[in-house]
């Protein structure tokens, strides 16, 4: 399985796969392994492969789909291309409707991320701080759907259960996800409404959380059991959501609450509400039969919940999380840079995480042991059952591991460096060798040219070697006339020169 890499902002991501690539002096297709990391796609020959056969990078460029039926594009199925300005075009193909989709969207994502766009499933605490919007706010196209709504479509019936037309869904969401800011006053009120559907089902996980499935699925029985204590259970698991969750869970349940109250011309009851919204709000992360059909009557009974008891449901509200600007999931134990570093200087990553875990003690361990060796040093005495003596000896040895930390973190930091620079270098040596991809393709296409037009001249050669015969026999003396007394035409003129290159040129390839 592929390494996950997420960083914000400027979305880092890797997703890697197989896609059929158009290339070479022939144009013809073959099958790479690519690897998308940051900005840039490295192709393969094979996954096990450690140097690619080349890069693409996406820096000012866009994605586009390539229609089956378009007469100017290969004329196959699940094709993409990804062009720029004066850049080189690549053609793709993948092998299904879907992983051609999933490759879109992780370079949409990756091109304008850092815009607001690629916001159909990237993580919600992410996309609001991409939107300049964190703590406190909730994606852009929450808002401009919740307006638009609000303003022209609370009396509308069938509200958020009839469809809206798919083209202009599907056009709305490719302007989202390149970061564009689409008018909705020209929209029908049940396009904006399933747009809106749509961006909460594609969200990777749902409001509640998969890691609180249990926890509120207890809570959902409580309140099938009509238990005064179910909602108090509720309100107290709310707060250990992530706070981008709970803001948004919140505007969800107040604007709903509003839409129920028109029921009588819109026929949204609270109950047909939570049907709609339930599987967005609660489910759990596996894909067994009986535990789904289980959590549907779950999720129903909580979205009720939520919405009815909304005014004192969210009382308390999370502590914004102060996150790093990048995490790494792996699965994988070679870190993310390790794949892009010469083979003798990898480890450097892992000579640096284990600095603060020497003696399989981490710098956290050994404060909290100091602390507790401070607070009761008697009672760190007897726990360890060692003498006085080496006790004291032991609490004169804290200073002397200060001084070590302090030599650690000076390593750390200069090893970091050391690790940026070459970082930097890498990127280097990418977008230079994109550089000489692109002069390589010319002088391909160059002798592509010329080979073509040797062939043709080759072709030719019979022709000139069966002139330079009948010249041999002519009458140089006749020759010399005709040209001598001007009845000759200038066209004529011009086929003899013809005439002459080839038989220079056949007999030159004679003699060789």
């Amino acid at each position: 399985m592929a390494t996950v890499v997420k960083r914000w902002q400027g979305e880092l991501r890797t997703h890697s796969g197989w896609l059929t690539k158009q290339g070479g002096r022939y144009k013809s297709w073959k099958r790479r392994w690519f690897v998308m990391r940051g900005n840039q796609m490295s192709y393969y020959k094979d996954p096990t492969d450690r140097k690619p056969l080349g890069v693409i990078t996406l820096m000012a460029r866009e994605v586009k789909i390539i229609p089956e039926d378009d007469e100017s594009g290969p004329r196959r199925k699940f094709c993409f291309e990804v062009r720029g300005t004066g850049q080189r075009t690549f053609v793709c193909c993948a092998a299904s409707q879907e992983e051609m989709e999933k490759w879109i969207e992780v370079m949409r994502q990756t091109l304008h991320g850092a815009r607001g766009g690629g916001m159909f499933g990237t993580s919600l605490t992410k996309q609001v701080k991409a939107e300049d919007g964190y703590p406190d706010g909730v994606p852009r196209i929450v808002t401009k759907c919740l307006q638009s709504i609000c303003a022209r479509g609370l009396d509308e019936v069938g509200l958020f259960r009839l469809p809206g037309r798919t083209t202009q869904i599907k056009q709305l969401r490719l302007e989202f996800q390149t970061g564009e800011d689409p008018d909705f006053s020209v929209e029908e009120i049940h396009t904006v409404a399933s747009l809106l559907k749509l961006y909460l089902r594609e969200l990777p996980s749902p409001l509640l959380e998969f890691s609180l499935f249990n926890e509120f699925a207890e809570a959902a029985k409580e309140l099938q059991s009509n238990t005064p204590d179910g909602v108090a259970t509720l309100r107290n698991l709310i707060p250990r959501l992530p706070r981008a969750n709970v803001i948004l869970l919140r505007t969800l349940c107040e604007f709903l609450f509003v839409v129920q109250q028109h029921a009588e011309q819109n026929k949204m009851t609270l109950q047909n509400l939570a049907t709609v919204f339930a599987p967005s709000f609660f489910g759990p992360e596996s894909t067994d039969p009986l535990e789904l059909m289980e959590a549907t009557a779950l999720s129903h009974v909580l979205t009720c919940a939520l919405i009815e008891h909304h005014s004192n449901m969210f009382l308390t509200l999370p502590e914004p999380q102060e996150d790093s600007d990048y995490e790494i999931e792996t699965d994988d134990e070679e870190s993310f840079y390790d794949h892009l570093l010469p083979i003798g200087a990898r480890g450097s990553t892992e000579s640096i995480n284990s600095l603060g875990s020497r003696g399989s003690t981490s710098p956290g361990v050994v404060r909290r042991e100091r602390a507790a060796t401070c607070s009761d040093p008697d009672a760190e005495s007897r726990r360890s059952g060692a003498s006085e003596a080496s006790f004291r000896s032991a609490v004169g040895s804290l200073s002397s591991d200060a001084g070590r930390n302090d030599r650690e973190r000076a390593m750390r930091r200069a090893l970091e460096t050391q690790i940026q620079t070459m970082k930097a270098e890498i990127k280097k040596l990418l977008e230079r060798n994109a550089m000489l991809e692109e002069k390589l393709w010319a002088e391909s296409e160059a002798r592509a040219k010329a080979e073509k037009r040797h062939n043709e001249v080759m072709k030719l050669l019979p022709q000139g070697l069966g002139l330079v015969d009948s010249a041999g026999a002519c009458d140089a003396e006749t020759t010399k006339t005709r040209r001598s007394s001007g009845n000759v035409f200038s066209s004529d003129l011009d086929d003899s020169g013809d005439v002459f290159n080839l038989i220079e040129l056949a007999a030159a390839s004679k003699r060789t």
